[in-house]
């Protein structure tokens, strides 16, 4: 009998598979799995493994593209990791007012609101935007 094949995925890998079957759409989903309920369980799956704050939009967005978002509380900064596919780097307003993260689309497409996971200097926000991917770094204020 052969032993089934399992592979560990690293956290970017996992990060580029959740974007791609994000992006992609649970009816894509469900055909490149063949089976709506198995997609359904991936689905679940990926909603669990997301950090609950990347899940807290102000604005719910079109079923089939959620906003993406992940949060990493590092030991000087807090990193936040947001796919926006839909945006370009002129078009999004990113602040962070009473330690809550805001991120929107000038045209009203997305909005995303989450609560940082430490006290951080907001004088020290830096961002890139690349490809689609909005990266912010903050660092975190001494306590």
């Amino acid at each position: 009998m052969s032993q089934p094949h399992t592979r560990i995925y690293t956290p970017e890998e996992r990060h580029a598979i959740r974007r791609a079957v994000l992006r992609s759409g649970p009816g894509a989903v469900a055909r490149m799995l063949g089976n709506p309920t198995i997609a359904a369980q991936v689905a679940r799956q990926l909603r669990a493994d997301t950090p609950a704050p990347a899940r807290q939009s102000a604005a719910p967005l079109p079923p089939e593209r959620a906003l993406l978002v992940d949060v990493f509380d590092e030991q000087d900064e807090v990193l936040v990791v947001a796919d926006l596919p839909i945006a370009e780097d002129s078009t999004l307003q990113v602040r962070v007012e009473h330690n809550i993260l805001h991120i929107d689309h000038t045209n009203g497409q997305a909005t995303y609101r989450c609560k940082l996971p430490a006290q951080v200097d907001t004088s020290t926000l830096q961002q890139k935007f690349h490809d689609g991917i909005l990266e912010m770094r903050l660092r975190k204020s001494a306590a």
